[in-house]
């Protein structure tokens, strides 16, 4: 069992289906105030369409606060006592395999200034340099944020994502295909038999969820 350090936000569409398809991805609802999913190890809140995507870092802290990187993306700082004795398993239950980050997009002019501001905020570099890199993974303890040069990357990528990875994703993708699940982008960047390995879902109009072989 674990206890969260952070609680990844994201806008739930207009015909509030978000929460049905992470259902389907094999996520499940919590008994919680806030309208709260989990894959066994991440912690994900649907909020109102419309509102900023962001992330929630809890600390021992009582009062709380709220920055925005340059690109928009929130990131608060929130008292840990609010999800005050919730475990979770610690251990990946869903369709999506293993999580790895959250996965933001930035023009090439905005992403040395925003990879910077997350270095400011506590986060620290892990890999990857802001003046020569086209990305850059940052750390705050078991959360990697990582931050991409938009142009470069050969899939869509017109909003933030929270991506995961395993080595199997490929039948991960067809069985969510068996299931009924419509990807919004499909590839095949990981293997030669030209099968799909990356799957690409818009959870909503503002946030996206990469499934990714490795």
């Amino acid at each position: 069992m674990k206890q969260p350090h952070f609680i990844i936000q994201i806008p739930s569409d207009r015909e509030h289906t978000t929460g049905q398809l992470l259902e389907k991805l094999g996520f499940s609802s919590l008994r919680h105030a806030r309208e709260c999913y989990t894959d066994g190890t991440t912690l994900l809140e649907l909020t109102a369409p419309d509102t900023y995507a962001g992330v929630e870092l809890l600390q021992p802290i009582d009062a709380a606060s709220e920055e925005e990187d340059p690109l928009g993306f929130r990131l608060s700082f929130m008292p840990e006592k609010i999800f005050a004795g919730l475990e979770l398993p610690g251990k990946p239950q869903s369709h999506c395999g293993t999580f790895y980050e959250i996965s933001i997009p930035a023009e090439v002019y905005e992403f040395e200034s925003t990879v910077n501001w997350w270095s400011s905020m506590g986060f620290e570099i892990e890999e990857g340099d802001p003046s020569s890199s086209t990305y850059v993974s940052l750390l705050w303890k078991d959360l990697r944020v990582s931050v991409y040069q938009q142009d470069k990357c050969p899939h869509l990528f017109d909003a933030p994502a929270i991506t995961f990875f395993e080595p199997d994703m490929a039948d991960r993708i067809q069985h969510l295909k068996a299931r009924g699940i419509e990807f919004t982008q499909e590839l095949s960047l990981a293997n030669e038999n030209g099968h799909t390995d990356h799957g690409i879902l818009r959870l909503s109009g503002d946030f996206l969820l990469f499934l990714f072989a490795y």
